[in-house]
């Protein structure tokens, strides 16, 4: 949502929201939901003035303030102006925004301290999308495909033609973490020209970036469904959304410097990432995800041993979310 008035729906699990740019350049995740008789005000995308819902007319300003309500006038007790869209509470890093729907989330800033000395080379905020993201619905726990984003050990198996020869598992570790994400490092690149996450398809490198930086590539995770793939020209995002205990939404797309993508003479080169990209998701990952999802069906899996130090992200990303899962027990 550049622009004021642009305005993008958006469900988070039962939540139908909206989030909007109003006229004084303020962002906000609003409910969609009608005050009067909850009929949904938005869909999709695009710019507006006002929202109106489609039922009664109520109107809605784009900071969620009523603004009209026709024939409400002889109303007892009717106060437009304490009737409103709820207003969700966001918080902005790095470019991406955050929806913390209770509002009582310790600030997602002071969790990520740690993480943005990390990245801070990468000036996130300032790249941008290079496609159209990709949707994907993956028929599988969300966890599977976030904690094999963790670890470089199934290079070994469901990537050995694609990453294993350039980014060999045994080189892979774990960077410490301060806060509630997990970092691992991929470790140097075992052929000249792959300094990149993507197998060596050059594109102009973040120019910000040092040397050290650029020859290894990481990936990210902010738990519990951001994942990042963080290379010396790009950066690629992964948005998961769990939609029941054997599926999940999955969103993909890649952020590179402005200078990159505005260069028709790159263009080519960039489809190429994007499809090779694509192509290693589709055909490594999703085949092992589903035979993963498969087998934890079965009554005789037990979860196994992991391997130190190569899937201690996994650990740490499980230490957290056993807390979370004994907070809501306690919570009843």
């Amino acid at each position: 949502v550049p622009n004021p008035g642009d305005y993008l729906c958006v469900d988070v699990f039962d939540y139908p929201l909206v989030l909007t740019r109003d006229k004084n350049n303020d962002i906000h995740l609003l409910s969609r939901v009608c005050q009067h008789k909850g009929t949904l005000v938005a869909a999709g995308s695009g710019n507006a003035k006002l929202f109106v819902c489609p039922f009664h007319a109520w109107t809605y300003e784009l900071d969620g303030r009523l603004k009209a309500a026709p024939l409400m006038d002889k109303v007892k007790n009717f106060d437009r102006k304490n009737c409103r869209l709820r207003e969700m509470r966001i918080e902005i890093w790095e470019g991406f925004i955050f929806v913390n729907i209770s509002g009582d989330a310790e600030p997602l800033h002071n969790q990520l301290t740690g993480l943005q000395k990390i990245l801070a080379n990468w000036h996130m905020a300032d790249l941008v999308p290079a496609h159209e993201a990709f949707y994907y619905d993956q028929r599988q726990n969300w966890k599977i495909n976030s904690e094999s984003f963790l670890e470089a050990y199934h290079h070994l198996g469901a990537h050995v033609k694609t990453f294993q020869p350039t980014y060999p598992a045994a080189n892979s570790y774990p960077i410490e973490s301060t806060g509630k994400y997990s970092v691992l490092s991929f470790g140097p690149a075992q052929a000249e020209s792959a300094t990149n996450i993507d197998g060596g398809m050059d594109l102009p490198f973040i120019e910000t970036l040092s040397e050290a930086e650029r020859m290894e590539p990481m990936v990210v995770f902010v738990w519990p469904n951001l994942l990042l793939g963080i290379g010396a020209d790009q950066v690629a995002y992964y948005r998961l959304m769990p939609t029941s205990a054997e599926s999940h939404d999955l969103w993909l797309n890649d952020l590179m410097p402005r200078s990159t993508v505005a260069d028709p003479g790159l263009k080519q080169a960039i489809r190429d990432r994007v499809q090779w990209a694509r192509s290693v998701h589709e055909n490594d990952d999703m085949p092992a995800f589903a035979r993963c999802q498969s087998g934890i069906r079965s009554p005789f899996y037990e979860q196994g041993r992991l391997s130190v130090p190569y899937e201690r992200c996994l650990w740490e990303f499980n230490q957290w979310w056993a807390e979370r899962l004994g907070e809501r027990i306690l919570e009843g």
